[in-house]
């Protein structure tokens, strides 16, 4: 057991030996700059490089680089070790011609030249400390050169080494302080190179040869963070570049160049195996959420082991956008299938909707509300743009004799929440745009051979709508009469009459006019045909009653507003009226009976009217008499809106009751008002024949005449005994007779 034990500690330390020779996140890399674009340190150490004319290009060695046209440097500061390295690619453009070019230079003099340059015969130069590394390396104009600029303090050796191949030297070499200059001897000293430099990298070690071999990586190279040098496992596709177009499973293909045991790790989740000295492995997911994750991936064979981290995104697979054909630009800010848009574009989670056909809902003022139909299927993501028009509202002019479309010019205007002009001379003019928010709208033509017409609408969604308006060559005025009545049907004198005209721009109906009614009730006033939107309103004493709106297009017509007195009171002007109400439920009739008594005989009259909801007249039914019995009938059963009503006629005025409105299927609720003493008389009359069958000692009489006393109540006073009571009076008298007989 000590043995095995011991192997495993051995194996492991051989593992960690091996990893720990790697370049993955060293600390003596204190500086890395790959110029994708980008002048800082990736290594996170050292400053951003300042920029003194050199250009960015996507043509570099890995990824891009920086191009230098022969006047161009970068400078950063730097102090390194006295164990340093520092490597770099470049390719350049032409030849020196009379002095060196630099690559880079940290400045300084005798012992503190760090340095690599090209001389004006092409070969490459490594400057440590007072002298140099020469290669012999001859340079070819257009080729990638990786040269490593390295020193060892203990042996006071240094290399030159380029491509892959070791050049060496004794040489003396002394930290500078001074900073380096990238491209330049120093900057604006004169000695530029011309042509790429990339993936400069900076040192606080000896960098060996293998080392050199193995970031030159068969002249492919390899960027910080070096991961890819040194692992077992090749990336199956590009990082950031993986886009999953799935719903439910979906798979990932990954490969290695050399047998591992290869394990991975989705998002934060545990570290799971995926298969033992493989090559090739098939990573199946499910039921990954949409958005962004991250997968590691961990390579272990006896060279050691390695982690590489790939970024993927789930898609929610659908994206729409919407085509304005009107002025041939993308919607944007509306909702399909009831999701916001961000921007023009809306995803859809093929996740919520399911997979086939499906319809969803286009949503945008201004636009008609219409579906859109698409197909999801998990293979691939759809991207589909969608045509759509705005809503229209079609103007339609007519000639009101001819009833032909118009041939002059007619102005439009169109007044409301949300406005427009326009004008035709065919007779139709289409507005765009305009109803961005529903409301009341007024429409006016205008014609300089035609009287102006007005047509009021109301616009209360997103669909298309047609408007028809009808011009007259003259403007029509005329008089309408207004006669106002009272409930009774009598002429009102002194009644107030205004004329109230719409306003589309203040929304409210407004006082253009008025008259006062003569001994006739009636009075005059002055509108125009077929154009205005009117209304009528009547008042006096307190009563106020208004017409429909209404556009009049009837010359001499006459209008006749009822009004109701509100001053009338039964409790004080018939107080003593005495009055009660039943109802009889049958199948499909409900017959409503209306009893009343005045004992002062100053009712004249009195009806029951059937009423349906809007002051619908249905039926009616009246006696004149200061007392009596009136019974009407009606479906009301089968209807909810209908109510039946009371009424007396005391001089020539009209007195409401009361009023029953059915409400389902419960019938009426009876109600009784100015009975007086009536309400003690069912109590009475029991109490009388409760001491009758006493006076006798006979429980037989008891039952009878209380079962008596009540219906008697209810022939007298049925508001006050129902005929139900009645009969449950009577029908436990007859059972407690029986109880008692068979004793």
């Amino acid at each position: 057991m000590k043995r095995v034990f011991l192997l495993g500690i051995v194996f492991l330390l051989s593992i960690f030996s091996v990893y720990s020779e790697l370049f993955i996140a060293d600390p003596l890399n204190v500086g890395y700059y790959t110029f994708d674009s980008t002048l800082s340190d990736s290594t996170g150490t050292m400053n951003d490089m300042t920029n003194n004319g050199a250009t960015y290009t996507p043509s570099g060695k890995i990824n891009g680089a920086y191009d230098y046209d022969g006047s161009d440097d970068m400078t950063v500061s730097y102090t390194p070790s006295l164990n340093y390295a520092v490597s770099v690619w470049f390719n350049s453009d032409i030849i020196p011609s009379t002095s060196e070019d630099y690559i880079y230079s940290t400045g300084g003099s005798g012992t503190a030249r760090n340095r690599i340059y090209i001389t004006p015969a092409r070969e490459i130069i490594c400057s440590i400390g007072s002298g140099m590394v020469t290669t012999g390396v001859t340079m070819n104009f257009g080729n990638w050169y990786f040269v490593t600029n390295t020193f060892n303090q203990t042996s006071n050796t240094g290399h030159c080494i380029v491509n892959g191949v070791d050049y060496s030297a004794s040489l003396t070499f002394s930290s500078p302080t001074t900073s380096l200059t990238v491209g330049d001897y120093s900057s604006g000293f004169g000695r530029n190179f011309d042509g790429r430099i990339d993936e400069l990298s900076f040192w606080n070690k000896t960098l060996s040869l293998a080392d050199h071999q193995t970031l030159y990586n068969s002249g492919v190279g390899c960027q910080y963070d070096f991961s890819a040098c040194v692992s077992a496992v090749t990336p199956p596709v590009d990082n950031d570049a993986l886009n999953v177009y799935a719903l439910d499973t979906f798979d990932i293909n990954l490969s290695t160049n050399t047998p591992v045991n290869l394990s991975y790790v989705l998002d934060d989740g545990p570290l799971i195996s995926l298969g033992t000295n493989t090559t090739n492995e098939i990573l199946q997911l499910s039921n990954v959420s949409v958005g962004n994750h991250s997968l590691g991936l961990l390579a272990v064979n006896e060279a050691g082991q390695r982690w590489t981290n790939l970024t993927f995104k789930v898609q929610p697979s659908q994206f729409f956008r919407f085509f304005n054909l009107d002025d041939s630009t993308f919607i944007e800010d509306y909702t399909f299938g009831g999701i916001e848009s961000v921007g023009e574009y809306v995803s859809i989670d093929a996740r919520e909707v399911g997979l086939g056909n499906i319809s969803l809902e286009f949503d945008k003022p201004a636009f008609p509300k219409q579906n859109f139909t698409f197909t999801l299927n998990l293979s691939s993501q759809l991207n589909q743009t969608f045509n759509v028009s705005l809503t229209t509202i079609t103007v339609n002019i007519f000639d009101r004799a001819t009833e032909s479309l118009r041939s002059d010019l007619v102005e439009l205007q169109l007044i409301g929440p949300s406005g427009g002009n326009g004008s035709t001379n065919n007779g139709t003019f289409v507005f765009k745009d305009i109803n961005r928010e529903g409301g009341d709208y007024q429409l006016i033509a205008s014609s300089a051979a035609a009287s102006t017409e007005t047509l009021f609408f109301t616009y209360n969604d997103q669909q298309a709508i047609d408007l028809n308006v009808y011009m007259s060559n003259t403007t029509d005025t005329s008089t309408i009469t207004i006669e106002v009545k009272d409930t009774l049907g009598n002429f009102i004198e002194s009644a107030v009459v205004s004329l109230l005209e719409w306003k589309v721009t203040e929304n409210a109906f407004i006082s253009v006019g008025q008259c006062e009614t003569n001994a006739g009730g009636k009075c005059n006033l002055n509108i125009e045909l077929n154009t205005k939107l009117y209304k009528f309103q009547a008042e006096k004493a307190g009563s106020i009653v208004s017409s429909n709106s209404q556009i009049i297009n009837v010359d001499e017509s006459t209008l006749t507003l009822t009004l109701t007195d509100a001053t009338l009171e039964v409790t004080s002007d018939l107080e003593n009226l005495r009055y009660n109400f039943t109802e009889t439920l049958g199948i499909n009739l409900t017959t409503v009976r209306f009893q009343w008594v005045d004992t002062d005989g100053l009712v004249s009259k009195a009806c029951l009217k059937v009423i349906r909801q809007g002051n619908f007249l249905l039926n009616s039914t009246c006696t004149s008499s200061s007392s009596g019995i009136l019974f009407i009938s009606s479906e009301i059963n089968q209807s909810k809106d209908i109510s039946v009503e009371a009424f007396v006629y005391y001089e020539g005025r009209e007195y409401p009751i009361d009023s029953f409105i059915y409400a389902g299927s419960a019938s009426f609720s009876s109600s009784v008002e100015n009975t007086g003493l009536a309400l003690f008389v069912a109590p009475v009359f029991a109490l009388l024949a409760i001491g009758f069958g006493i006076f006798f000692a006979n429980i037989y009489a008891i039952l009878a005449s209380l079962s008596i006393s009540q219906w008697l109540a209810f022939v007298l006073l049925p508001n006050v005994i129902s005929m139900n009571i009645a009969i449950l009076v009577t029908v436990m008298s007859i059972l407690i007779s029986w109880g008692a007989y068979r004793r």
